[in-house]
């Protein structure tokens, strides 16, 4: 590319031009390469990942197997709490059936701590 030569103002105006439009032409190359490094980071990001999601995958598949046989598995699981906490209801009554014959029933706080005091050293001494 020549430079012709009109006088001594106008040739740093067309160095300017030339400098400003050779600059612009390496902006687009140098921008692309920019955007291509950052796509293949992201892409080299995302390859490492593949891992971790197959991963992920088969955990959330397990889970959802378990559900599964647990939602099979809750009527019978209904029915056996609804035995245990018959048990427990029993257990608790003969409990106390069993404390207030032991215990001497009384109206007074002080009364009622000395039974539970006496019983209780009743019930060391006995074991």
């Amino acid at each position: 590319m020549s430079v012709s030569l009109e006088s001594r103002a106008k040739l740093p105006t067309k160095i300017l031009e030339i400098v400003t439009d050779a600059s612009t032409l390496l902006a687009v190359p140098i921008n692309a390469s920019q955007s291509a490094d950052m796509l293949l980071t992201s892409a080299k990001q995302l390859t490492t990942l593949v891992p971790v999601i197959d991963n992920s995958a088969e955990i959330l598949q397990s889970l959802n197997e378990m559900m599964d046989a647990v939602e099979e598995k809750l009527p019978q699981m209904d029915k056996g709490i609804d035995v245990v906490c018959g048990v427990n209801d029993t257990l608790q009554t003969l409990e106390r059936q069993n404390y207030h014959c032991t215990v001497p029933k009384s109206t007074s706080a002080d009364s009622f701590a000395s039974s539970v005091a006496s019983s209780s050293q009743t019930h060391h001494s006995q074991q």
